[in-house]
């Protein structure tokens, strides 16, 4: 997979993604694009990343992987956040994402109903997750369509 720099800074509303790295996701992962979330002002709130593609790991792990700064939190920049880094995603010819947490994250479930995805299941990873270990909790998984 050939990483695009055009991707390097993504204005979004209120706030900026800045890459932090591009890995090609060698150990039986996919991937991934890396990003500082950055209000206008060039205050960093966080970061978020975007695997490309598919796999059977990415079914319990999901596509993206984000953080908000807990004095940040609240104010719907993970919805904004993932509003404006869907443009990776959409060149890199997916037609879908997934989005998956511990069925019990409320705030993330939340934002993923905030950006319309729709929950598929709520189920415990296998013990061949490649993240699996004793006790996992069941996972919320929904899927967008973009």
């Amino acid at each position: 997979m050939r990483f695009n720099s055009d991707f390097d800074v993504i204005k979004g509303e209120d706030i900026y993604l800045q890459i932090a790295e591009h890995n090609p996701g060698l150990i039986a992962g996919l991937p991934y694009y890396k990003y500082g979330i950055y209000l206008d002002d060039g205050t960093l709130v966080g970061n978020i990343t975007v695997r490309i593609g598919h796999n059977f790991h990415s079914h319990y792990s999901g596509n993206f992987v984000y953080q908000i700064r807990g004095d940040y939190r609240g104010r719907n920049l993970a919805v904004k956040a993932l509003n404006a880094i869907m443009v990776v995603p959409k060149y890199h010819a997916m037609d879908y994402v997934i989005l998956a947490a511990e069925y019990d994250h409320l705030g993330y479930l939340r934002t993923f109903e905030k950006i319309g995805a729709k929950l598929l299941e709520v189920v415990t990873p296998p013990q061949n997750y490649l993240f699996y270990f004793k006790d996992i909790k069941p996972h919320a998984i929904y899927r967008l369509d973009i």
